[in-house]
């Protein structure tokens, strides 16, 4: 019998598109990457069509390098969905993201990993309802975070955030050692 490895379920979205609508954008400040230290973003948005178990719309998030530099990601991404007629893509502000509606175009990067590829304008109609989350260091006095990154779900969220060199340098509350609040 030939030995042979088992087939895996790969994790994640499929290509294709699909209607959405922004509902985080997150700072994740300076970290560490495969091209050194970089200030990275995270875009988040929930699927319109589809949902958990529990009712609640998918979601869907994807860190960038936070740059507007005409060769970056960023601004690819955002050129077909929000950059139109903007003559200073460096000074946009990402907060008006939050409640765009659009449709994220999900395809294979260079590594064969699905991810947002573009996201265009889209006009939904039946938008539903979903908590905003922004964070962003340049608004942050150093405190408690904002309440959404307390909660299970967000753990992850919250562990980026505190492995960034601005939380280390700004933080009056110690960063969470794994444990609930």
């Amino acid at each position: 019998m030939p030995l042979q490895a088992p087939e895996t379920q790969k994790k994640g979205f499929e290509a294709g598109v699909y209607d959405a609508v922004c509902y985080s954008v997150l700072d994740f400040g300076t970290q560490e990457n495969k091209f050194g230290k970089k200030h990275q973003v995270c875009i988040g948005w929930k699927f319109i069509e589809y949902t958990y178990e529990d009712g609640n719309n998918v979601s869907y998030h994807q860190t960038f390098t936070l740059s507007m530099n005409e060769k970056a990601k960023l601004r690819e991404l955002l050129s077909g969905w929000c950059l139109s007629g903007v003559k200073n893509p460096e000074s946009f502000d990402f907060e008006t993201l939050l409640g765009k509606p659009c449709k994220v175009i999900l395809a294979p990067n260079a590594n064969g990993n699905v991810s947002a590829k573009s996201v265009i304008q889209a006009d939904i109609e039946d938008v539903p309802p979903f908590t905003a989350e922004f964070f962003s260091f340049a608004d942050w006095d150093g405190g408690d975070l904002p309440q959404f990154l307390t909660t299970d779900r967000n753990r992850w969220k919250r562990e980026r955030i505190e492995q960034a060199e601005e939380f280390v340098k700004k933080a009056t509350v110690p960063a969470a050692s794994g444990e609930p609040f």
